[in-house]
């Protein structure tokens, strides 16, 4: 951490993450066991035995040509070789009075480096990635800015996702030396870059009372093209456009 004294009120710090957890024991989702069978480089793997396949005439339930048979896929612990995940978090904080009012600022930058899981004990150097998948995003940032004159207060935050893709990261990138497994698989492949500004005004009266009005995504940012934003990861964005708000605190 470092606050310079040429620039009061100002602290910054970076941090370097390198976090490796060796022979973790989870439970994987049920796509989860699907993709990793599938990302494997051999289909003798612990997940590809899990669940089975209709053939080409179809299943036994009327399932389609090489669908996965309803009702067969098993959900169970896992011995994974190890997880690892890097990063680089950033976080600047600023406050100085200047006249009558208050400034506040307040940055926090994640970038990630990787977010890997080794999934296969038999081999460990073998890794699946989901960083910048969605619901990981490679770079984030929230920015809080505040004013307060004691009479009238106001804020603004800046929030920041970089782009994700909408599947596998494997799918369309080149990954530990392996090339893209399926690089045309859609139309869109990652869901572009977004920011989102809030807004919040408000009055202090006696006592600690104080009325307050705010609007968030002022710029109305609806989930993007094929996302529901409730799901899969896709939480990550915001769920509806424009919200307006509006309270009061009273203490007696």
């Amino acid at each position: 951490m470092v606050q310079p004294r040429f620039v009061p009120g100002l602290t910054l710090s970076v941090d370097y993450y390198n976090i490796k957890v060796n022979n973790v024991i989870t439970t994987p989702t049920a796509q989860q066991i699907i993709n990793t069978c599938y990302d494997s480089p051999t289909a003798g793997n612990q997940f590809c035995s899990l669940f089975q396949r209709a053939g080409a005439g179809g299943g036994p339930n009327g399932e389609e040509p090489f669908r996965i048979i309803e009702n067969s896929l098993h959900q169970t612990l896992f011995n994974y070789a190890k997880l690892q995940t890097r990063g680089i978090d950033v976080d600047v904080n600023y406050r100085h009075r200047l006249g009558g009012i208050m400034i506040n600022s307040h940055l926090v930058y994640t970038h990630s480096l990787q977010a890997d899981s080794f999934v296969d004990p038999t081999q460990p150097g073998f890794a699946d990635t989901v960083n910048g998948e969605l619901g990981n995003p490679k770079d984030a940032f929230n920015w809080n800015i505040g004013f307060d004159t004691g009479r009238f207060f106001a804020s603004y935050q800046m929030r920041y996702l970089s782009s994700m893709v909408l599947t596998l990261y494997e799918n369309q990138n080149s990954f530990q030396g392996r090339p893209p497994q399926n690089a045309d698989e859609a139309d869109i492949l990652a869901f572009p870059s977004v920011f989102y500004h809030d807004v919040r005004f408000g009055v202090n009266f006696a006592h600690g009372s104080n009325f307050y009005f705010g609007i968030d995504n002022l710029m109305d940012k609806r989930p993007p093209l094929a996302s529901t934003a409730i799901g899969g990861g896709s939480g990550i964005y915001e769920s509806i456009g424009r919200r307006f708000y509006a309270g009061i605190t009273a203490k007696f």
